[in-house]
């Protein structure tokens, strides 16, 4: 398995932390209980919207910063990665359990969400 780039959404809120520290681990949760040790991407952009901002949305979570930024993560050999096992041979989620600096995150664009956009995605 080859994984170049992998997408991940964030909170708009948090553009200027992600902008100056990159994507780190253990930060606050959107839909979960506790922080993970790890960051949530994806292959694709839609795939990642799935994960976790379409779930919030249709849940009406409130979001600092009010949208969502999806920003694509350049994929290193000594990151440590942990796909998902999934049903088929769509991977869906990739785990990636450590920090990624500034200089491998690029800012892709903002989605600013109102009503319910989650069925577009699906």
């Amino acid at each position: 398995m080859h994984l170049l780039t992998l997408y991940h959404w964030s909170p708009s809120g948090r553009y200027h932390s992600i902008t100056a520290l990159g994507l780190l681990t253990g930060q606050e949760p959107v839909m979960c209980s506790q922080p993970y040790p790890y960051i949530c991407a994806s292959p694709d952009p839609r795939t990642a919207w799935n994960l976790c901002a379409a779930l919030a949305d249709e849940f009406g979570v409130e979001l600092p910063g009010g949208g969502w930024d999806l920003w694509a993560i350049a994929v290193a050999d000594s990151d440590e990665l942990h796909v998902r096992p999934e049903f088929g041979p769509a991977i869906a989620e990739v785990q990636i359990r450590n920090a990624i600096p500034v200089h491998r995150v690029w800012w892709v664009g903002r989605r600013h969400v109102t009503g319910s956009p989650a069925g577009l995605c699906r």
